[in-house]
C-alpha cells in the first residue's frame, strides 16, 4: 500500500481483497492513531471473517471521531456479506502456464563391468 492508492482502499472495500491482512496489521502497529488504519483494518478483518473482527471493531470505534458514522460503515458491512454479493473486483488478469509434456524416459543405467577402462597415464 502507498499514498497513491490509500485513498482507493479508504473509498471501496472492494479493493481490501488485494491487500494482505498481516500488511495492514502491520501498518496500524507502524501508525498506531491513525484512524483510517484502524478503520481499514476492522474491514479487512470483519470482511474475512477474521477471528479478531471483533477487536478491530473496538479498536477502530476508540480512535473513531464520528461513532454515528463508523455504525452505519458497520452496517454497510453486514449487507455486503449476507447478500453473499462479490464485494471484490476480479481483474482480467491471468497467469498462463506452458503445457505439461510427457517426461522422457531415462536412459538404462550401465552396469560398471561394462564401463569401459582407461589406460593408465605414462
Amino acid at each position: 500500500m502507498n499514498a497513491e492508492n490509500f485513498t482507493e482502499f479508504l473509498q471501496s472495500t472492494a479493493h481490501l481483497y488485494h491487500l494482505p491482512y498481516v500488511e495492514l496489521e502491520s501498518l496500524t502497529l507502524e501508525f498506531p492513531y491513525s484512524q483510517n488504519l484502524q478503520l481499514l483494518l476492522f474491514a479487512k478483518s470483519w470482511l474475512e471473517q477474521h477471528p479478531n473482527a471483533e477487536a478491530n471493531l473496538h479498536k477502530a470505534a476508540l480512535y473513531s471521531t464520528d461513532r454515528r458514522a463508523l455504525y452505519r460503515f458497520v452496517q454497510l458491512l453486514s449487507a455486503q456479506l449476507l447478500e453473499n454479493e462479490p464485494s471484490f473486483q476480479i481483474n482480467e488478469d491471468f497467469l498462463e502456464l506452458k503445457e505439461i509434456t510427457p517426461l522422457v524416459p531415462l536412459p538404462e543405467p550401465i552396469a560398471p563391468s561394462e564401463i569401459p577402462k582407461r589406460a593408465a597415464a605414462p
